[in-house]
């Protein structure tokens, strides 16, 4: 069932072309390595045009463990997930827990940020997850999954000064 869901809610977005173009993970023909490839060949054009670009990196460590689950079904919706879809996911991920057990004793947790090791559901809620965060900062960015650089290329202080003489 799940991946019939999964299957589904990925045909939507690339048909209604709704997963931002900077984003190169879990996604066909647009693979991390492309990201990569893309990134490294404007870092060096912009070099050879005597540029320099200030790149943060950014690792959301454990990404999938902290996928809040009500902001996960909002923004499903917002961007058109079918309600059934959304409702199933809704009620795949209600009242989560964890259980950790550690010398014969075992923890219960609840947990509304976890989405569950396994499913093939996981990556992919990433993509919608992350999908405005392009729109919501001034720089560039390119999203590896759930890695992103964020990227800001200046025109050098001598090329700036030579283009003001011309």
């Amino acid at each position: 069932m799940e991946h019939i869901i999964v299957s589904n809610m990925m045909d939507y977005f690339d048909t209604h072309n709704i997963l931002c173009p900077q984003q190169h993970g879990f996604r066909s023909k647009h693979s991390c390595e492309t990201q990569l490839i893309g990134f490294t060949q404007e870092i060096a054009d912009s070099l050879d045009q005597g540029q320099h670009t200030d790149v943060i990196v950014i690792d959301f460590s454990k990404a999938f463990d902290k996928v809040d689950h009500h902001k996960l079904v909002h923004k499903l919706k917002h961007m058109g997930v079918n309600p059934y879809i959304t409702t199933w996911i809704k009620d795949f991920l209600h009242n989560r827990s964890q259980q950790v057990l550690v010398e014969n004793k075992v923890s219960h947790r609840p947990r509304c940020f976890l989405v569950p090791t396994g499913l093939c559901r996981r990556p992919k809620s990433i993509l919608a997850y992350i999908n405005d965060l392009p729109g919501s900062v001034r720089s560039r960015v390119r999203l590896f999954a759930d890695d992103t650089i964020v990227y800001l290329t200046i025109k050098s202080h001598a090329s700036a000064q030579s283009l003001q003489g011309d």
